[in-house]
């Protein structure tokens, strides 16, 4: 079977694709389905469970039917299921036992410059010289 994360991921795309189809905004869909639009960022991206109500709402809202609507639903609901990684969740501390929360655009480089300015800044400040 394949794990929850992977079905989320899944989800996204199935709601993306027919938000866009639909012509909807992110902030117009979460408008009608009284949410915020970060909300369906995040359903949108797979950074966190979806709720299985709110996703049968969403589908019924965008026009999804018949056969797509059942098919979406099933993976709604597959990707609702904790993983079993969760039962992990204290062992990992709070930081790791929820969705993952890394940085899609990380910055490598970025501690380094900061700690290469303050030292540059400290060596021309203590040696009198500007």
């Amino acid at each position: 079977m394949t794990s929850p994360f992977v079905r989320r991921r899944r989800l996204a795309v199935e709601l993306r694709t027919l938000r866009e189809e639909a012509g909807m905004t992110t902030d117009r869909l979460a408008k009608l389905i009284h949410q915020s639009r970060m909300k369906i960022s995040r359903l949108e991206n797979a950074r966190i469970r979806p709720d299985l109500a709110e996703v049968m709402k969403i589908l019924d809202i965008l026009g999804a039917k018949g056969d797509r609507w059942h098919d979406i639903v099933r993976i709604a609901r597959d990707a609702a299921e904790k993983g079993w990684w969760d039962a992990y969740g204290d062992a990992m501390g709070p930081a790791n036992a929820s969705t993952p929360t890394w940085n899609p655009a990380p910055r490598p480089f970025a501690s380094t410059t900061r700690q290469v300015s303050l030292l540059s800044s400290k060596s021309l400040t203590s040696s009198g010289h500007w």
